[in-house]
């Protein structure tokens, strides 16, 4: 009797370990999926600033480009306005 409840025992501890083993693989799988899944969102944070820093040069320079037409728009009809 004493030697099956100790057989027993080992048995439990030997599960005891496989499924600790198992639980650590899994955390390390866990754990290295979150760390892609997060590289993966830096990646595309850091293309979406780059789209965004093209728009905004865009922005500035269509700005520019209005600022100067109006300019030269003022200059031109004050130039006709005095001259006729």
């Amino acid at each position: 009797m004493r030697s099956g409840f100790d057989a027993h025992v080992a048995q439990n501890r030997e599960d005891f370990k496989e499924v600790h083993s198992r639980m650590s693989t899994m955390k390390r799988e866990i754990s290295d999926e979150i760390n892609l899944t997060f590289e993966k969102l830096y990646d595309k944070i850091d293309e979406n600033e780059k789209d965004i820093g093209g728009i905004e040069k865009w922005k500035w320079t269509l700005g520019g480009v209005m600022l100067a037409l109006t300019f030269a728009m003022t200059v031109f009809s004050t130039f006709w306005a005095v001259h006729t």
